[in-house]
């Protein structure tokens, strides 16, 4: 099953790239279902690594994920990749904000950053549509 699982993520991130016109950026994917590895919290399900110099970048899909894929509820999946994509559109910035400031404002910006991500995820899935939903329905 969990080929199956890592054939659709592989798929529907290649799709979204495309959508979201990330084309001129080389996408590589990690599968990690050891529960300990996660860095931040129990309940992420993914991650993203971009690295803008040489404009490639690396989805880390957690066990979360698969578990919600065993529970066939595909719009979760598809937000939650969706999410890490929107963070080419945040994230340069805020490596570049974090740098210049001290440590008491970075827990601020880390926050107002996935506010920001999330925002711009909640447009992207609304200009998506039931029909990307059902086109990548999980059988």
């Amino acid at each position: 099953m969990k080929n199956k699982f890592e054939k659709y993520i592989i798929q529907l991130c290649q799709e979204i790239r495309r959508i979201m016109f990330l084309h001129e950026q080389t996408i590589f994917y990690n599968f990690n279902y050891d529960k300990q590895d996660r860095q931040i919290n129990s309940k992420v399900g993914a991650e993203i690594n971009i690295n803008t110099t040489y404009l490639r970048y690396t989805i880390t899909v957690f066990d979360v994920v698969f578990q919600v894929y065993k529970d066939k509820d595909t719009y979760q999946i598809i937000e939650t990749l969706v999410h890490e994509h929107c963070h080419h559109f945040i994230d340069p910035i805020y490596f570049f904000g974090v740098r210049g400031v001290n440590n008491q404002t970075g827990e601020f910006l880390e926050e107002t950053r996935e506010r920001q991500v999330q925002r711009i995820t909640n447009v992207i899935m609304g200009l998506l549509g039931k029909k990307f939903i059902n086109e990548f329905q999980i059988k």
